[in-house]
Parts: structure tokens; C-alpha cells; sequence
């Protein structure tokens, strides 16, 4: 287990809460304390896309042109991402059924269930029963165009998975697509560039080594700095997101595993639980937020509570039941999985 890429996870996850806990308070407050977020909240889904592509690299690395690889590396991944998401997706088509107006209640969208399920690309006025899984096509596009390198040795592997993935970015982004069908946008996106610069940030950390510590935290340092700077809108760069905050979030991941030594010998017990727990934690968080407007427009007692109590409220019971959720479900319907699968 790589300690720095479990808090790079916490991380991300923590900020994808916060932005559905600032989309909430906006609901229940009107107010702008925690706007902010809203939107920067959204880097946490760079991080988790730059930390997928170093992680698939990192555990393919002695894999490539060995047979079955293709096959055995989608079935771990299926393995791993699928149980969690069909045991939620099920329970949010369950509460559709009943109550759909509690699904996908914002934003005006129309819930498609079957196309839910399998991850199948959708319109841009549709969305999953679990809303926060269109990441998840996403990262199963890139998981079979990164299947597709495996066949070659590891250097043209590599190299063609990253020539694909920054197509991907470059074509919509130079190209008027406005004639194609509405589905392009499943697979032509800037946010495909974030996977090359997780097997980029891979292939740095395997050159370069011995870091000196506060160069790294200097990293990590200056990537936040331009984070607040970009989301808060006093820079500009290229305005394609997959280049902005994907270099920016290349430079804080490249901090932080650029620190694993000392992590390793010095690791936060707290963090570490939170990375482990990230996947429960950002697909069953939308389900608590669900839970607990419910209960606040119930219970008199919470309306005298101000924002920044509920914040905390909801920020901490969603990582709370994330992490529960990793320890009673997410773990076992793995092994599950496995055991029916082979």
C-alpha cells in the first residue's frame, strides 16, 4: 500500500464532499460562507483521475505483453469498482421506484436507470441513479484504452495509452463537434489528459528519486496556492480543465509521493483510513446529505443551528459512514465477488 496515494485520496474525496455539503448548504442557507467550494470541490475528481493513472501503472508494471493481461487486468478492475457501485445503484433505483423525486432531485435532469448500471454513455441532460458515477465511465473508458497498452511492451504501451488519452483532450478542444451526436462528450474530454498525467507522474517517480522533503512540501505548497488562485478566479490558464488543474493537481500528487519515504516511517492512522474508505465514502455521500435534509426539515431543533455546524455535521458523518461502509460492505462484497468470479 503507497501511504502517500491513500492521502491523495482522502484528499480528493474530502473535496468532492465538499462541494455536494456546499451544494446542500446553499439549499438550507441561501448563503455563500462556503461557496467557494461549490465549484473548487470539483479538483477532487482531478486528483482522483491523476491518481488512477499512476495506480493502474504502478500495478501493471511487470504485466505487459504476458498472457491474459488484457482480460485479467479489466477483471480486477470490475472486481474492485462494480460491487460497491451496483449495491448503491440499486438501492438509489429502489428509492426511485417509491420517491423518485428524491433521486437526482437538482439540477433539472432526467434519471436513466437502465444506462445507470452499466455505465453506458448517456446525454448531457441525463444522469446515473448515482449521480457522482459518471467519474466512474469515465475511468472505465481509460480502463480499456490502458488494457489495449498492455498488450505492447512497456514503453510503446505507454506511450500509445498516453497518445490516446491526450487526443482525447486535444480534438474537442480544437475542433467545432457541435455536429456530432450529443454522446461525443462521453468520449471526447479534456478530463482523459488527467489519466496520462497519472502515468507520467508514475514514470517521473520511477527517474527521479531522493527528493529533498521540503522541495516536495514546496510543491505541494505552490500547487495549492494555484488551486485557490485558479478556482477563485484570479489567474487564467488555458480554461480547458483537463490541462489547468490537472497540471495543478500533477504538482501536488507529485508532493505528495515524492514524500512517500518519510510518510512510510511516519504515517497519520487518520489519514489513512480515510483513503482506504475514499470509494465508499464519495459514492455513499450523496446518500447521507439525501438522509440528512430529510431529517432537517423534520426535526425543528437543527434550523437553530448555524452553517458552520451543519458543515461539520455533515462533513463528519459522511466520512464516518464512508469509512463504515468500506469496513462492512465494500470490503465484503469484494470478497464476494472474487470467490464467484474465480
Amino acid at each position: 500500500m503507497i501511504v502517500s496515494i491513500q492521502y491523495l485520496r482522502a484528499i480528493a474525496a474530502f473535496f468532492v464532499l465538499l462541494s455536494h455539503v456546499a451544494e446542500k448548504n446553499l439549499g438550507l442557507f441561501g448563503g455563500e460562507m462556503f461557496y467557494f467550494w461549490f465549484h473548487a470541490g470539483e479538483f477532487g475528481v482531478d486528483i482522483f483521475f491523476i491518481v488512477s493513472g499512476f495506480i493502474m501503472s504502478y500495478t501493471t508494471q511487470n504485466i505487459h505483453q504476458t498472457p491474459y493481461a488484457f482480460f485479467t487486468f479489466i477483471k480486477k478492475r470490475i472486481i474492485r469498482i462494480i460491487p460497491l457501485y451496483w449495491f448503491l445503484t440499486f438501492i438509489a433505483l429502489a428509492i426511485f421506484i417509491v420517491i423518485p423525486e428524491k433521486v437526482n432531485s437538482s439540477g433539472g435532469f432526467e434519471t436513466v436507470p437502465f444506462q445507470s448500471f452499466f455505465l453506458l454513455p448517456i446525454l448531457r441532460d441525463e444522469v446515473y441513479l448515482l449521480n457522482v458515477g459518471w467519474t466512474l465511465r469515465y475511468e472505465f473508458i481509460f480502463y480499456f484504452i490502458f488494457s489495449i497498452g498492455l498488450l505492447f511492451s512497456k514503453n510503446i504501451g505507454t506511450f500509445l495509452v498516453i497518445l490516446v488519452l491526450s487526443l482525447l483532450m486535444i480534438i474537442p478542444s480544437v475542433l467545432d463537434l457541435s455536429s456530432l451526436h450529443d454522446y461525443y462528450y462521453n468520449f471526447l474530454n479534456n478530463l482523459f489528459f488527467e489519466f496520462a498525467l497519472g502515468i507520467l507522474l508514475f514514470r517521473l517517480t520511477q527517474k527521479i528519486k531522493n527528493i529533498p522533503n521540503m522541495l516536495s512540501i514546496l510543491f505541494i505548497v505552490v500547487g495549492f496556492i494555484l488551486f485557490y488562485t485558479l478556482q477563485s478566479g484570479m489567474i487564467e490558464l488555458t480554461n480547458i480543465r483537463g490541462v489547468d488543474s490537472g497540471l495543478i493537481a500533477l504538482m501536488i500528487c507529485f508532493g505528495f509521493v515524492s514524500l512517500e519515504p518519510y510518510f512510510i516511517k511516519n504515517p497519520i492512522e487518520l489519514f489513512m483510513k480515510l483513503g482506504v474508505a475514499s470509494y465508499s465514502t464519495y459514492l455513499l455521500h450523496p446518500f447521507i446529505l439525501s438522509a440528512f435534509r430529510m431529517i432537517y426539515n423534520k426535526v425543528p431543533q437543527f434550523s437553530s443551528l448555524n452553517e458552520i455546524i451543519i458543515t461539520a455535521i455533515l462533513i463528519v458523518t459522511s466520512l464516518f459512514f464512508g469509512y463504515l461502509c468500506y469496513i462492512f460492505i465494500e470490503k465484503n462484497l469484494i470478497k464476494i465477488t472474487k470467490r464467484l468470479v474465480g
